[in-house]
């Protein structure tokens, strides 16, 4: 029969279990970015087919094979809004989902919640990036004539408002725990905001950038290390959250292995087939 740790044990257990939190996370991380990558790319690309746009799908980049001539205002507007839009509503419902699971999701609530802060961070950090580096829905501004100080508007009240989430939403991720802690308390809050949510952050994005070497793209890089700014809002704010306490069920934190064969998995398909390029239309 399981039983849960004595209070003597609980903290060497919680230390030892941290590694663990952040290899789970790692996976779920990874898994989350290359799904909302799929999504977001298709339906640029099939936004695109639509005007007989035909493109070309690649990790770095998504290449349409018409001349800046051809582009009009409709076509712009459909292509390079539609991924950002959908962006912001596969994170509202996926925050509705998330809280009406997360007791019960196990691992998928924490792919669930990565995956939501991916949706939230495409989203902002097409406004931000897209303003600065005119990309993705700068082109969208150039051809509504949304001049410089228009530019600067968006960028700052994006900026903001990704920054506030991040303090907001602090104690809604920190529910995650539940997957491993019948409490989260004291020093514990800060310390698995870190090995749940930063630690992922910084050690996928160095991985992606592996998966893509030689390539290099400015605009997706910043686009990822945008999240930043989300993140360090809720770390910082973490500690300072309400205490926390679940269910009394004893928790056996495992390493998931069908996660991470399914992420192994997609990262080969994403290196691959995105590597030589995705042809649609």
């Amino acid at each position: 029969m399981k039983t849960a740790l004595a209070p003597d044990r609980l903290e060497n257990h919680t230390v030892r279990i941290f590694p663990l939190i952040t290899l789970n996370s790692v996976f779920a991380y990874l898994l989350a970015y290359i799904v909302l990558f799929l999504i977001t790319r298709l339906l640029t690309s099939v936004s695109a087919s639509a005007f007989n746009i035909p493109s070309v799908i690649y990790y770095s980049d998504t290449r349409f094979l018409i001349s800046s001539r051809e582009w009009n205002r409709d076509s712009v507007f459909a292509v390079f809004t539609a991924s950002p839009l959908v962006a912001l509503f596969l994170a509202a419902g996926l925050m509705a989902l998330y809280l009406e699971t997360i007791e019960f999701s196990g691992i998928s609530g924490i792919f669930m919640v990565w995956l939501m802060i991916l949706c939230i961070g495409y989203f902002v950090g097409e406004f931000i990036m897209g303003a600065i580096l005119n990309r993705g829905l700068g082109y969208v501004m150039t051809y509504w004539y949304v001049m410089d100080t228009g530019r600067v508007m968006l960028t700052v009240i994006a900026g903001m408002v990704f920054l506030i989430a991040g303090t907001m939403l602090s104690r809604v991720l920190l529910y995650s725990a539940t997957v491993y802690f019948n409490q989260l308390k004291g020093d514990l809050k800060l310390k698995f905001a870190i090995s749940q949510f930063f630690l992922p952050f910084v050690i996928s994005t160095l991985v992606l950038q592996f998966c893509e070497f030689p390539e290099f793209s400015f605009y997706i890089f910043f686009k990822r290390c945008i999240l930043v700014f989300f993140l360090l809002p809720f770390v910082c704010h973490s500690s300072k959250t309400q205490d926390l306490y679940f269910d009394e069920v004893p928790r056996i934190p495992t390493f998931s292995p069908s996660l991470a064969a399914i992420t192994l998995f997609a990262l080969f398909i994403y290196r691959v087939v995105f590597g030589a390029g995705l042809r649609i239309g």
